[in-house]
């Protein structure tokens, strides 16, 4: 954030860890570095409240 903030091409070459919240099945099969964890999507999604009588 800021003025002297990396671009995200400066911060690409130093990232260590890639966390992708993707699923191979909905988003097809990718070709991932080493330093890459898929955890799998749906991650958004909340236990279902009881509806209101």
């Amino acid at each position: 954030m800021g003025p002297n903030a990396p671009t995200i091409d400066e911060l690409t070459g130093k990232a260590d860890l890639l966390l992708l919240n993707i699923h191979p099945v909905l988003h097809g099969v990718k070709l991932l570095g080493q330093n890459t964890i898929t955890f799998g999507g749906g991650v958004h999604i909340r236990e279902p409240q009881p509806l209101p009588k």
